[in-house]
């Protein structure tokens, strides 16, 4: 989605299948709360439109279900009271309601349209609209992004170093897949440089930083593609290396240069004033 945003990457025409991420329309926007959404390209670039999809009001929890066409089945399987809730369909055209109203009779619902809901503004593709985005960060997504720290450690500090076996953890994760009792991969919405913060970010590039923490046995990695969520990666626990190094690397990857800068931490007691300081982190 971000390659898409960015122009990293040409975003295809039609619809845009993204596996791992969802698109929901907000709370506060009454009827529509909660309405599903997708990405699609007309050849004018990356746009948000309407999933033909059905609602059902859960009275127990006051919140409403929302299943798309190939969704439906399985949801009346699994909480036949809904075909007797309060039901809502939402689609862009009218051939997209209809198909929502046969799945339902497929179902055995019947079903009796009792008025209209008005939709929010811009929703019919708008290029801004604010959305609510679901991502679901899965083993194979943490593997890529322990791949990546670790490929940073050995650059930084080179490859005898990572061959220890204090690295046999996250090296088993990587390639097999094996994990511990303790998590390997966190994502936060936590911001790596100092001067950023959840919402504002003074780069749109990629960022790899290495440290050990502060008892000096825990090597931690933090990733964070297009200064989006950070990832931070255990890449060793409790280091029992004959050889211990100070470690402490960062780069950042200039996406609209095509560059790569390395990034100098400093102590905090070294750091220019908050009026007059840099990027550190």
């Amino acid at each position: 989605m971000l390659r898409y945003k960015t122009g990293v990457k040409v975003p295809p025409k039609g619809d845009i299948n993204l596996e791992f991420v969802g698109f929901s329309i907000p709370d506060g926007q009454g009827d529509w709360s909660g309405v599903r959404l997708k990405l699609s390209n007309d050849g004018h670039g990356v746009q948000v439109n309407l999933v033909p999809q059905a609602a059902f009001f859960d009275e127990h929890t006051g919140q409403w279900t929302h299943a798309t066409a190939t969704e439906i089945a399985d949801v009346l399987n699994t909480r036949p009271e809904f075909k007797r809730s309060q039901m809502r369909i939402f689609g862009a055209a009218l051939h997209d309601q209809e198909a929502i109203v046969a799945k339902l009779e497929e179902c055995g619902v019947s079903w009796r349209k009792d008025g209209d809901l008005s939709p929010p503004p811009g929703l019919s593709g708008a290029p801004e609209m604010n959305v609510e985005v679901t991502l679901r960060v899965n083993t194979l997504i943490c593997r890529c992004i322990a791949k990546y720290s670790l490929n940073h450690l050995a650059f930084a500090c080179g490859s005898a170093f990572v061959l220890g076996s204090d690295f046999d953890t996250i090296r088993s994760f990587v390639r097999d897949g094996t994990t511990p009792s303790y998590p390997l991969v966190i994502a936060s919405h936590n911001p790596i440089l100092r001067d950023d913060s959840v919402h504002v970010r003074q780069t749109g590039g990629h960022i790899l930083t290495v440290s050990w923490s502060d008892s000096r046995l825990n090597l931690i990695g933090q990733v964070s593609l297009f200064n989006s969520i950070t990832y931070n990666v255990s890449l060793c626990r409790q280091f029992t290396g004959k050889l211990w190094m100070p470690i402490r690397n960062g780069l950042h990857y200039d996406v609209d240069r095509m560059i790569v800068k390395p990034m100098i931490g400093f102590p905090e007691n070294l750091l220019p004033s908050q009026s007059t300081r840099r990027t550190a982190y």
